[in-house]
């Protein structure tokens, strides 16, 4: 079972009683003894019977050796993941088993026959490895002949089935994540058995973990917002998935947001129209813009404005006020009182706060008596410099003069 010095090190802190009971073999290495082994865990290439034949041969005969002592196997080197992507679909289908059509090009020449032959929009990439990157996707025939003059080694072309799709036009509930995002299933083979591992859901038609949601929920942004309890998407991605409540926002933020929100939504789409235009071209994959102009004006719709320093209810047991943070236009921290079910208790998020002394706007304000403040820290080891606007007039001045 060859491994890394990284998972070995994060096993030894998370499970140290585990780590020492387990006993570790690498390719290349004497036979070894199963006394005392429970448990056979192949941890191997992909696809290890045509990449790597000495392993895999190796590997075979540690597994028969298992079996003959009554031991169990987890991922035999015999499971379909090891083989390469054209033979896995001619094993499936062998077995009479859907699965997505595949074809080997080994010559570039092959691929315009072979995508005609899918008649359908299909992926292009390599037969050898499984996992990848720059998979391509192929929409059109114009989109094969310009890719099979860049091709320089052989490749898989595999049909395209849009399982999202097709759960949508099922009548799956539009809530479920079959339905709002495209998947991956993971398995492993067990005494024999296919055993369910876990799912990966994307935005993306190509799904790894690298789009994946588990990508997306370990950023550090996302950690942060969970720590705090906060657990929605920003507007966008809300209204895209169906939220339909209420938006909360002081009125000079649901007035920028008239203008803003719509024009951000359509310089997104003309910048995705064009970087879908180069993918074709290049033969990568299509995407789409975070929100679109549908998405912008239903949230104008949630809007629900709020004037500063009156408490308004957001759900049973909490209400909430805005203070003026002095920043821009419609700037607001945001103090929340929970009243259930135990004693009250009183938050205040700071968000971005602005100077004192402005010209244009009040001084930033704020609420005592709290229990806990969540403040920015931008400048937090900085002393400001205090300024009258005098002074900075004169500081602009000569900055200009100087320049």
């Amino acid at each position: 079972m060859p491994t890394g010095d990284v998972f070995l090190a994060r096993l030894k802190i998370r499970d140290p009683e585990l780590a020492a009971r387990l006993v570790f073999h690498e390719t290349g290495q004497p036979a070894p003894s199963l006394s005392g082994i429970g448990l056979v865990v192949f941890w191997l290439g992909d696809p290890l019977r045509q990449k790597y034949p000495d392993c895999y041969a190796e590997a075979t005969v540690i597994a028969q050796s298992a079996a003959r002592r009554g031991i169990a196997v987890l991922n035999s080197p015999e499971a379909l993941s090891n083989t390469a992507k054209a033979l896995q679909s001619a094993i499936w289908s062998k077995a009479g088993i859907p699965s997505a059509p595949v074809r080997c090009i080994e010559d570039a020449s092959q691929l315009p026959a072979a995508f005609a032959e899918m008649n359908g929009p299909s992926l292009l990439r390599g037969n050898d490895t499984h996992a990848e990157r720059g998979i391509r996707v192929l929409s059109t025939q114009a989109d094969a002949e310009r890719a099979a003059r860049k091709l320089c080694s052989p490749a898989a072309l595999v049909r395209i089935h849009n399982v999202r799709a097709e759960y949508r036009a099922a009548g799956a509930d539009p809530s479920s994540l079959y339905s709002r995002f495209h998947h991956k299933a993971r398995a492993f083979v067990f005494r024999g058995e296919v055993k369910a591992s876990h799912l990966f859901f994307s935005r993306e038609l190509v799904v790894g973990l690298s789009n994946s949601l588990f990508a997306r929920e370990a950023s550090p942004k996302r950690k942060f917002l969970r720590s705090i309890g906060f657990r929605c998407d920003l507007f966008d991605e809300l209204i895209a998935e169906g939220y339909a409540g209420p938006i909360y926002t002081t009125a000079a933020t649901c007035d920028l947001l008239e203008v803003m929100l719509v024009d951000s939504a359509h310089i997104q789409e003309s910048e995705v129209e064009m970087l879908n235009r180069r993918n074709r071209r290049r033969g990568g994959a299509d995407v789409s813009p975070i929100y679109d102009g549908k998405d912008a004006e239903a949230t104008l719709a949630l809007l629900r404005p709020q004037e500063m320093d009156s408490w308004f209810p957001v759900v049973p047991g909490c209400r909430a006020r805005f203070w003026n943070a002095g920043h821009l236009l419609g700037s607001a921290s945001i103090e929340v009182e929970l009243t259930a079910p135990n004693t009250p208790l009183r938050l205040l998020f700071s968000g971005d706060i602005g100077p004192d002394a402005k010209l244009l706007q009040s001084d930033p304000e704020g609420p005592s008596g709290l229990d806990y403040v969540i403040c920015e820290s931008t400048y937090g080891d900085t002393d400001r410099i205090e300024a009258s606007a005098e002074h900075r007039r004169a500081t602009l001045r000569d900055e200009v003069r100087a320049a």
